[in-house]
């Protein structure tokens, strides 16, 4: 098992990722993506994911504080990764702790979007780092590891 600052679907040896930036509508908090509408709302204690397209709708508490964005490039859109058929976008909740020094406490929780479904990942990891912030492409599909 790999140690990662997440842990979580086993990937196999080879795989190919690239970042896909077309076909995805978004703001922080709403993204449209393969027919899919996304949209995090704040629910106490924990923000809430809710979906909407090809005629099936679902919400999950995601797990994480309130507020949640998505995770965005630096050209402002939501960063969607690619990989094995699925498309993959990040959701982060961050904040500073007591002493700023110490910066954030951030959680991160990824989502698969693949055959008009969309599956939220097993973990949320925790970083400490203020966004903005890159994550590395492994963190959109690392959260699914077993």
């Amino acid at each position: 098992m790999r140690w990662l600052a997440c842990t979580s679907l086993c990937l196999t040896v080879a795989f190919s990722t690239s970042i896909v930036a077309q076909d995805v509508r978004s703001s922080t908090t709403t993204a449209e993506l393969s027919g899919m509408a996304l949209s995090l709302v704040e629910s106490s204690p924990e923000c809430l994911l809710q979906w909407q397209g090809h005629g099936k709708t679902g919400e999950v508490k995601l797990q994480m504080p309130p507020p949640c964005q998505f995770h965005q490039g630096r050209d402002g859109v939501v960063r969607v990764v690619a990989s094995q058929g699925k498309q993959y976008i990040l959701v982060e909740s961050a904040r500073r702790v007591k002493d700023p020094a110490q910066g954030c406490i951030t959680f991160v929780r990824a989502l698969a979007i693949a055959l008009r479904t969309v599956r939220v990942s097993p973990h949320v990891s925790r970083v400490a780092t203020c966004p903005p912030f890159q994550w590395d492409e492994m963190m959109f599909t690392a959260l699914f590891e077993k």
